[in-house]
């Protein structure tokens, strides 16, 4: 159940599967900035880069519209990467406060990708997420956290 006045903010792609919350569905794409309520958010395309269907098929393409969040609330500075590999546009990212990055590493970064990308975004906190449920592990959670040892914060959450 959602609260009055709540908004949901996706892709086009989802559009269809969301039909049912039509009135409060925001639709997003590209690299759109836009505010509701206390919170400012711009999309980030997210899409693969090497993680294939079969041979030449993307699981996620970048024509395919996907995107992930970069939102404020409070002064603080949140990304949510969505399903991609680490892209130019990821590493173009500055002043992130909270980082959440894929790490399971079949439709999505690997563990090792994304530590790159944390090291390159330099987040004050990254939070592995994508494992423990379709695919990916506890372990690549923690080999992600074991790669930023000393350089950014790690929080690892249950599954």
């Amino acid at each position: 159940m959602l609260k009055e006045g709540t908004k949901i903010v996706a892709p086009p792609a989802c559009q269809e599967c969301l039909a049912e919350f039509k009135d409060r569905l925001e639709i997003a794409q590209g690299e759109d900035k836009c505010r509701i309520g206390m919170v400012e958010y711009r999309t980030i395309p997210a899409y693969n880069i090497d993680k294939f269907r079969e041979p030449g098929v993307l699981f996620h393409p970048k024509e395919g519209g996907g995107v992930g969040f970069m939102a404020e609330a409070n002064g603080v500075v949140f990304y949510h990467s969505g399903d991609t590999d680490f892209t130019a546009e990821m590493a173009a990212l500055k002043d992130v406060d909270v980082a959440f990055l894929p790490v399971s590493g079949k439709y999505v970064m690997t563990a090792d990708e994304a530590a790159e990308a944390a090291s390159k975004i330099n987040p004050d906190l990254a939070i592995p997420m994508h494992f423990g449920k379709v695919v990916g592990s506890i372990e690549d959670a923690e080999r992600f956290r074991d790669k930023l040892k000393d350089k950014v914060e790690v929080a690892v959450l249950s599954v």
